[in-house]
């Protein structure tokens, strides 16, 4: 398998593990309703982003709710395109959450480019981009909606199901283009360019919610 596959299926796990931390950290803190209204910037991009795709692949909407009582959904028809669109709709809410904590960043005037290393250049990174900004009120704004909305950008069961055609013919195409040489030089592009530099992004974020969530929820456990 070539390299740049095995690297980012590494970094996705790492991405899934430490969004099921921060989850799993936060439902504990707060529980029920608070934990639904701690989230809410996280599940009101997670089904935007899922509308908004479906928009554009031509999937009838029929309807949207951020505030049940099990988080929030879309309702909605068949993608015009076949497999794909749906594969897409699926994992919208990764590159939405993405992008939605990019363009906030830009807002509040933070500047940063993680460096794709170890956990411990992350974490480092993460330290110095605090020590810059502490102790403005828009850090810990943004610190706050970065939580919530990585805790949200996991694909939910009802995704994965629904994108699991979509995601066996992708890696059944995957393994053809492998097996006849056509594959390394489009995956390079793929994993180097965009997926490594986004999962790198993800997981920058998700270092800077714990390094504040972990506190909270030893003072939470320690207290009461």
């Amino acid at each position: 398998m070539p390299i740049e596959i095995v690297n980012a299926l590494f970094l996705l796990i790492i991405f899934i593990f430490l969004s099921f931390l921060l989850g799993s950290f936060w439902s504990q803190i707060l529980t029920g309703r608070k934990y639904r209204l701690f989230l809410a910037p996280g599940i009101i991009v997670h089904e935007i982003s899922h509308a908004l795709i479906c928009f554009l692949t031509g999937a009838k909407i029929k309807e949207i709710n951020f505030f049940s009582s099990k988080g929030g959904y879309v309702t909605h028809g068949p993608s015009q395109i076949p497999i794909f669109g749906q594969l897409a709709i699926g994992f919208a809410p990764f590159l939405g959450g993405i992008s939605v904590l990019l363009i906030s960043a830009w807002l509040f005037g933070f500047s940063f480019v993680p460096e794709i290393g170890s956990f411990g250049d992350f974490l480092r990174q993460a330290f110095y981009f605090i020590s810059q900004s502490w102790p403005d009120w828009q850090l810990f704004l943004f610190i706050y909606l970065a939580t919530s909305i990585v805790i949200c950008l996991i694909p939910s069961w009802e995704d994965l199901k629904n994108s699991f055609s979509g995601v066996f013919i992708l890696i059944i195409l995957g393994l053809a283009l492998y097996y006849f040489g056509w594959l390394p030089k489009f995956l390079e592009m793929i994993f180097n360019q965009y997926l490594w530099s986004v999962l790198s992004l993800g997981i920058f974020f998700e270092i800077l919610a714990l390094i504040f969530t972990l506190p909270i929820y030893l003072v939470k456990r320690i207290l009461f």
